[in-house]
């Protein structure tokens, strides 16, 4: 990939078929005043102009497509870049940034690379610090000129991990978990992964890679003696990563929560003494991210319980989220952090991400026209964003930022219902096989719909739930939400009788499984001591978990699955003075939970 200013002045150079309203140099110019005289935002006020004018004076016939060959322009599409980074970074970090001699390069380097730029915007979240992203990625950027170029999404990656702590946490359970937590360093998990790759240590590509892609790599959270031992042990092909979660064999002890079995928690420890699924999936993600694989450790409660497997891209462009998962036991979904901004997230968020069209040129086409929005925005032009919207929707029909700006512009310009629908019904069909963002749209029709809520609300959403019902297959997860919306939202309404059927029907309905039925009782006991109706919805809880209950005999993690639950609602039993009732809760989880014990040490399991 060529970058800089030198190659910059070379693709300027070509004659374009249509008049732009400024010249190369001039860009160039403009863009040194910015870095070198801190006119950050005068630079995006030129940036903005300079594009609204090229497209006022395109010929009118072109209609939207006119978008396209703006975005497409050399030095249109530069602007357009530098608009949206600038917009991104801010003009108060951009400031911080070029006050610093030792900055300055950097930013001359990046503002003429339209390509760095586009990568950074994409990658960039709203839970980032963009300061300290760019901090590190000018460290890394100039600790490394011969590297730099080839490895720059790799320090950005980096930047988009590390702009806050990451540190190795010993894990409870082992005789080190009262050591303090290690903070791991940007620049040495940059130059380990780099110089593994120009050794040939690795199972991909990094320059090859995106920064997105990157992220699931470079959070390895272990140090750089267990990544080398990860190289040098774990030889599998990429598309057969799925079998290093084998590689440890299951341990009884640590099922059954004996004292630690490891010292030190090493993979070398895990391989060796082996483990339960947790340290399975520790295991397998931890080495495949030490060869280069992205790769994350999946959590989950399916119809036995808890359980970890580990998801990972098998081959570019294509990723396994089932290695180590059990069909049978209908996990409604996983769940990992996100190493970018620490937040819980589900796998459903993973498929989104890692769809196919991600990889497509029009995926970044898509995004060029979703910055363009922005200039027309800014420019107090909404009719033009919203064409440039629709458009980048049409590009690219699973560029879910896309779609989520479109519809934060109809919000905001209070679009007619009618179009907002057409949008909608559009959107449902590009998604038709990602339940969790066909919630998201049912999400917005009930904003576009009951704006402040109402009455309205709680149909709307029984007729939602019913949709969803017909799609979402075994997706309890999303069930469970939609269900205590509803209820909550007759709650606001005062409609306190319909809530509390609400909940007792999807009981009844939802609640055959021990997954479900745990959520939703909690979440009906909740409901009921806020309004006094506790004792009532205790009982009526304890009367359907009795009638659910089959002990489960034989499968340690479903016996101890139904134990847990019997605690729960024995000590909410107490609480309501149901003491005998309560009693005798206790005394068959006790009974089941010793039994499945015994499976495991009698070796019956």
């Amino acid at each position: 990939m060529a970058g800089g200013a030198a190659c910059l002045g070379v693709a300027l150079a070509a004659a374009p078929l249509y008049k732009r309203p400024i010249t190369g140099d001039q860009l160039r110019a403009a863009t040194a005043a910015a870095i070198e005289q801190d006119e950050w935002g005068q630079h995006l006020q030129f940036l903005d102009r300079a594009v609204c004018e090229f497209i006022a004076h395109l010929p009118p016939q072109g209609g939207a497509q006119n978008y396209n060959l703006a975005v497409n322009d050399e030095v249109i599409g530069l602007a357009i870049a530098q608009a949206a980074f600038i917009r991104s970074a801010t003009t108060n970090v951009l400031s911080d940034l070029s006050f610093d001699a030792r900055t300055r390069p950097f930013l001359q380097w990046l503002l003429p690379h339209r390509a760095a730029l586009e990568d950074y915007r994409e990658s960039i979240r709203t839970a980032d610090s963009p300061l300290k992203v760019l901090e590190i990625w000018v460290k890394l950027w100039r600790d490394d000129s011969t590297g730099r170029e080839k490895y720059r999404n790799l320090a950005l990656a980096c930047g988009l991990v590390f702009d806050e702590p990451v540190t190795i946490r010993p894990p409870p359970g082992t005789e080190s978990e009262s050591k303090q937590p290690v903070p791991l360093d940007a620049r040495e998990r940059y130059l380990d992964f780099r110089n593994a790759a120009e050794h040939g240590l690795l199972r991909t590509r990094l320059d090859e890679m995106a920064p997105w892609e990157l992220i699931w790599v470079v959070n390895a959270a272990v140090s750089a003696t267990e990544l080398a031992w990860a190289r040098e042990h774990v030889r599998l092909a990429q598309s057969s990563w799925g079998e290093a979660y084998g590689m440890v064999p299951y341990n009884e002890a640590r099922l059954l929560g004996s004292d630690s079995i490891y010292k030190d928690y090493s993979l070398a420890e895990i391989k060796k003494k082996g483990g339960v699924c947790g340290d399975r999936a520790f295991f397998a993600s931890v080495t495949a991210k030490a060869n280069g694989i992205p790769a994350m450790p999946l959590f989950g409660e399916g119809r036995r319980g808890g359980h970890a497997w580990f998801g990972f891209e098998s081959a570019p462009g294509r990723w396994d989220f089932t290695a180590g998962r059990y069909p049978e036991d209908r996990y409604a979904t996983g769940y990992t952090r996100d190493p970018q901004t620490g937040e819980v997230i589900k796998e459903q968020s993973l498929y989104v991400l890692t769809d196919p069209q991600h990889h497509s040129p029009v995926y970044r086409q898509a995004s060029r026209l979703v910055w363009l929005a922005e200039i027309f925005t800014a420019q107090k032009q909404p009719a033009l964003a919203a064409a440039a919207l629709e458009l980048a929707v049409t590009t690219a029909s699973r560029h879910l930022p896309a779609w989520i700006a479109l519809f934060d512009h109809l919000r905001q310009t209070a679009a007619p219902r009618v179009a907002c629908d057409r949008h909608l019904s559009a959107m449902r069909v590009s998604f038709h096989g990602y339940p969790d963002v066909l919630a998201l749209a049912d999400q917005w029709e009930l904003d576009f719909t009951h704006p402040h809520g109402g009455p309205g609300t709680a149909k709307t959403l029984a007729h939602q739930f019913h949709k969803l019902e017909s799609r979402a297959g075994n997706r309890t997860d999303l069930l469970l939400e939609s269900i205590a919306q509803r209820a909550a939202a007759l709650e606001k309404q005062g409609s306190l009788d319909a809530a509390d059927r609400a909940y007792r029907d999807a009981l009844a309905d939802q609640g055959r499984e021990l997954v479900a039925f745990q959520a939703i009782a909690l979440g009906y006991l909740d409901f009921a001591a806020k309004h006094k109706r506790q004792h009532e919805a205790l009982h009526f809880v304890g009367s359907k978990f009795e009638e659910l209950q089959h002990e489960p005999h034989g499968d340690y993690f479903a016996m101890n699955a139904w134990s847990d639950l019997a605690t729960v609602l024995a000590d909410q039993l107490d609480k309501d003075h149901q003491v005998v009732k309560a009693k005798r809760f206790r005394h068959d989880a006790e009974h089941l939970r010793k039994a499945a014990r015994n499976l495991i040490e009698t070796g019956l399991e």
